[in-house]
């Protein structure tokens, strides 16, 4: 079975945003906000997010207010997904009053390492407020962004969301924890219950190619 012309998997992952903020567990969520280490200037929190799709969770972690300086760097596989999470996220962060630059040194490439924007709040922000967070954005098979960081960094937060029920948990968790500092902190959700239903049916054909995909 063909695709629909109409069908996009960024497409798809914009139009599920709002049903995956109702779908996370509010609990689990104020946990996560609670544990979350301080920062300093010098000291700027580091997150890795892996299956990052177009960029939605950097946008619901700043839309909470849990960032205010940190650094950002979200990958996936999908670099469609990547290249969406690139164009959206300058618009959005605007529309909430944010200041973006780019973060890349003048001179290098735009593709090297994918994209890096930089955030910042008005000088009138609040002590909870965005006040200059790096989102590093970029198109990479996760085993080869292990084999690339792993000993070279590590990260404060790790955050998977809707992704561990895509991989080899026994497989794949070890390697993302390994990523942690000592004491990191690691949020996965997991909003799909295993089974798909589309209420009311419209379009059964695309419907069932959403399923496959």
């Amino acid at each position: 079975m063909s695709r629909s012309p109409r069908y996009s998997y960024p497409r798809y992952l914009a139009a599920k945003k709002r049903l995956d903020d109702r779908s996370l567990n509010r609990q689990v969520w104020q946990r996560f906000a609670e544990l979350l280490p301080q920062t300093t200037k010098d000291r700027p929190l580091r997150l890795l997010e892996v299956g990052a799709g177009i960029g939605t969770m950097i946008e619901r972690v700043l839309e909470e207010r849990l960032l205010s300086r940190a650094t950002y760097t979200a990958i996936d596989a999908d670099g469609a997904s990547i290249d969406t999470a690139a164009r959206r996220l300058p618009g959005w962060a605007a529309q909430h009053g944010l200041r973006v630059s780019p973060a890349r040194p003048s001179g290098s490439s735009s593709q090297e390492r994918g994209w890096r924007l930089r955030l910042q709040s008005g000088h009138s922000a609040g002590p909870d407020a965005v006040r200059d967070v790096t989102v590093e954005l970029e198109a990479v098979e996760l085993s080869a962004f292990v084999r690339r960081e792993q000993s070279s960094q590590t990260w404060d937060v790790l955050l998977a969301h809707a992704f561990l029920d895509l991989v080899d948990v026994a497989t794949v968790l070890p390697e993302l924890v390994s990523m942690l500092s000592p004491g990191g902190l690691l949020y996965s959700t997991l909003t799909f219950d295993g089974a798909t239903i589309f209420q009311p049916q419209i379009e059964p054909r695309l419907d069932a190619q959403i399923e496959a995909f």
